[in-house]
């Protein structure tokens, strides 16, 4: 075989860098012009103030667009949703027993084989944060275990018999990482 034809044969092979990445290719020109198409058409004021607002290195942005969106509340809309979700949640299923209960960090798979074994026993295992908890609880005979709630260290364990008080102190005794204080 001659050199020559051996230089023609890989003339147009790609450089080879490595085995652990690809060379980045450039996306389709259909794509990019559909990509484009789709794009949002904001006024150029609009966009630069987005821009602005969104710079993490900005300090001079004084206005927040979350603040902007939901006004003076202090919750945003999903929030909102939930907290009425909770509050039906709670007048439905009729709970005579809660116990606001200390939780140390456990493993997800943990925590949910514990809830798990809670509802079992009839017992439901609530873990919103505080600050919801609290919204939900504001107005009710509940407002004063309120202020027992500590975000990401407490939550509340419901039920609906008042006999299943025994039952939840033993199935929290079993636990080394919840303990009820309320």
């Amino acid at each position: 075989m001659n050199l020559f034809h051996l230089k023609q044969q890989f003339k147009f092979c790609y450089r080879h860098v490595s085995n652990y990445y690809f060379r980045p290719q450039p996306r389709p020109y259909k794509r990019r012009v559909y990509e484009s198409a789709l794009a949002p058409i904001l006024p150029k004021q609009l966009e630069e103030e987005i821009k602005q607002l969104n710079n993490p290195y900005n300090i001079y942005a004084t206005s927040s667009p979350q603040k902007e969106f939901f006004g003076e509340n202090e919750f945003s809309l999903y929030e909102l949703a939930l907290i009425e979700k909770l509050n039906k949640w709670i007048k439905t299923e009729g709970f005579r027993l809660m116990a606001i209960c200390h939780t140390n960090f456990v493993k997800e798979d943990v925590l949910w084989l514990a809830k798990n074994k809670f509802r079992l026993e009839g017992i439901e295992f609530c873990d919103y944060p505080s600050k919801i908890l609290k919204k939900v609880f504001e107005n009710s005979p509940y407002q004063n275990l309120s202020n027992f709630l500590i975000d990401e260290c407490t939550c509340p364990l419901f039920g609906k018999e008042a006999e299943n008080i025994s039952v939840l102190f033993n199935q929290c005794s079993q636990y080394s990482w919840i303990f009820p204080i309320g």
